[in-house]
C-alpha cells in the first residue's frame, strides 16, 4: 500500500478517568498484581497486530483521559514497545511500575549511563520579550520584561506574568537568569523533595545537604571550598547519636561537649583526656606541658586561684583575695629550688613581708649553722631588729683588750653623698669578719665584754689596793 499524503483510520475513543487508566498498567491489591489478565479497553474501532503463531496480539486504539485533557486523545498500545533509535517526548514521561533501566555506550563503547540535562544552558527567562509597553490582549501565563520608565506599579526591568486577572510582578529580570542545570527528585506533588538511596555518591562540584554545604562555597567565597564544610553564618554544626546531642561547633568557633564525666569530653591518644568533672570543674588526665610563654586566668567576677591537689587533698594554692596575692602550702614544707641562678623577690612596692596578722612566723635556714643573709660583695643596706641574738661570742682573754681599744683610729668615708667618720678596721683587726672588710658582731660583742671584764678586774684591784692602804 502506497500512501502519498495521509492515511486516516476513522474510529471513536474510549473515555476513562486518569485513575482507571493507571489501574490497567499498575495496581497492587492485597499484595496481588491486578493488571495480569487485563487489557487496555479499545473502542469499536482499533488496529490489531495478530501473532498467528502464538495467537497473541497488540492493539492500537484511542483513549481519552477525562481528568487531564478530554479533548486530546491518547494512543494506547496494549503491549510493550521497542524503539531501536532515539525516543523523544514533548511532555510527561512516566514509568508507573517504577523502574528506569539505563544501559551504556550511547556514542562509544565506554560511554557511561547518564541523565542528560539538555536545557542546562537555558536561563529561566529564555525567549521572553522585553518591551516598553504593556501587552493589550494577554493570555494566562504570558510573560514579558518591562523596560519602560518606572511609574506606579510598573518597575523598569522587572518581569511580569499575566494571571488572568492582573499582571504579577516577579521581581528584577536578573533574578530569573538561573539555568536549568539542577536535577530535582520530588514526591508525587512535583515539588516536595523526595528521598534517594545510593551506594556511593561522587559530587565533583560539591554538595548541599539541607543547609550544610560540603566541598562548595554556598554562603560566600572561601579559598578552599573543595575541602571545606560551610554552614549558614547563623547556624551551628551539631553532632547527634540517636536523639542525644553530643557535640556542637558553634558559629562563633566554640566547641561544646555536653556530656559530663570521663565518658565525655576530649580524648587525645590513649592516656590524655579533658572533660567536665562537675559543675564548672574541668579535669585533665595525665600530664600537661605548656610551651607558650604565659598562662593567664582572667575572671570578670570571682578572684582567680590555682589549687594543686593530691588525692583530693589540697597541697598548694596560688590566688588573689581582691587586694593581695598569696602562695600557700597547705601541708608540709614549701620548697623553692633553682638548679641554676638565684631566687629573686622583686616587689613593685617597698617591702617583702613574712608572716601573717596576729601569727608569729619564722625565717629559718635549711639546717643549723647553714647559709648567710647577704655576702661580703652583696650586702644589705641596714638591718632593723627588736632583738638581735647570737649563738656564740668570741673571747679574747689572752689579749690586752684595753690596749687594743686605745690603738684604733678613725677614717672618713662617703656613703649616699654623706661624709661619715668611722673606725678604721685595719687598726682594730680583732673585730673583723674572716676574709671580709666587715665587723663580726660576735667578735665585737666578745671584745667589748672582754674590755668590761678588764675594767672590772682593774677596779677590783684598785679597791683591794686602797683597802690595804687604809689598813
Amino acid at each position: 500500500m502506497n500512501v502519498t499524503e495521509e492515511l486516516r483510520l476513522s474510529c471513536d475513543a474510549t473515555e476513562k478517568t486518569k485513575q482507571e487508566i493507571v489501574n490497567y498498567i499498575w495496581e497492587w491489591l492485597n499484595g496481588l498484581w491486578t493488571p495480569d489478565g487485563k487489557t487496555i479497553p479499545t473502542s469499536t474501532s482499533y488496529l490489531r497486530f495478530w501473532d498467528t503463531e502464538r495467537s497473541q496480539f497488540v492493539d492500537l486504539s484511542l483513549l481519552i483521559d477525562t481528568d487531564e485533557n478530554p479533548d486530546a486523545p491518547l494512543l494506547a498500545i496494549s503491549q510493550g514497545v521497542i524503539v531501536k533509535k532515539d525516543f523523544a517526548a514533548g511532555g510527561f514521561l512516566s514509568s508507573n511500575q517504577g523502574a528506569l533501566a539505563l544501559g551504556s555506550g550511547l556514542d562509544d563503547f565506554d560511554d557511561v549511563p547518564k541523565l542528560w540535562l539538555i536545557h542546562s544552558e537555558l536561563p529561566a527567562r529564555h525567549n521572553i520579550e522585553e518591551r516598553t509597553d504593556i501587552p493589550s490582549t494577554p493570555v494566562v501565563g504570558q510573560a514579558f520584561v518591562y523596560t519602560g520608565q518606572t511609574q506606579g506599579n510598573w518597575v523598569q526591568n522587572h518581569l511580569y506574568r499575566w494571571t488572568g486577572i492582573l499582571w504579577s510582578d516577579l521581581g528584577h529580570k536578573t533574578e530569573w537568569d538561573w539555568t536549568f542545570d539542577t536535577l530535582h527528585l520530588t514526591k508525587f506533588d512535583g515539588s516536595t523533595p523526595a528521598h534517594m538511596h545510593l551506594g556511593k555518591l561522587t559530587a565533583t562540584g560539591g554538595a548541599k545537604l539541607n543547609a550544610v554545604a560540603i566541598g562548595k562555597d554556598e554562603y560566600g567565597d572561601i579559598p578552599y571550598e573543595y575541602e571545606s564544610i560551610q554552614l549558614n553564618p547563623s547556624h551551628n554544626l551539631r553532632f547527634c547519636f540517636g536523639t542525644n546531642e553530643r557535640m556542637v561547633l558553634s558559629n562563633a568557633g566554640r566547641l561544646e561537649l555536653s556530656v559530663q564525666g570521663s565518658s565525655g569530653g576530649l580524648k587525645i591518644g590513649d592516656d590524655v583526656s579533658l572533660y567536665k568533672q562537675s559543675a564548672a570543674v574541668l579535669r585533665i588526665a595525665s600530664n600537661v606541658i605548656m610551651d607558650g610563654p604565659s598562662f593567664t586566668i582572667d575572671h570578670s567576677v570571682d578572684n582567680p586561684t590555682i589549687n594543686l591537689k593530691k588525692g583530693g587533698a589540697e597541697r598548694i594554692m596560688i590566688g588573689h583575695d581582691g587586694s593581695q596575692t598569696y602562695f600557700s602550702a597547705r601541708t608540709g614544707n614549701l620548697f623553692i629550688n633553682t638548679v641554676q641562678g638565684d631566687i629573686v623577690l622583686q616587689p613593685t612596692g617597698n617591702n617583702v613581708l613574712i608572716g601573717a596578722a596576729g601569727v608569729g612566723r619564722n625565717l629559718l635556714p635549711w639546717t643549723v649553722n647553714y647559709g648567710n643573709i647577704g655576702s661580703n660583695t652583696q650586702y644589705w643596706g641596714s638591718g632593723w631588729f627588736n632583738y638581735l641574738r647570737y649563738k656564740n661570742l668570741s673571747i679574747f682573754d689572752a689579749l690586752d683588750d684595753l690596749a687594743l681599744v686605745k690603738q684604733y683610729t678613725t677614717k672618713s668615708i662617703v656613703e649616699d653623698d654623706v661624709e661619715r667618720e668611722v673606725v678604721d678596721l685595719e687598726t682594730l683587726p680583732i673585730v673583723k669578719a674572716d676574709g671580709a672588710d666587715f665587723v663580726d658582731s660576735g667578735k665585737l660583742g666578745g671584745f667589748l665584754l672582754g674590755c668590761v671584764k678588764k675594767l672590772v678586774l682593774r677596779v677590783e684591784k684598785l679597791e683591794a689596793e686602797l683597802k690595804n692602804l687604809e689598813n
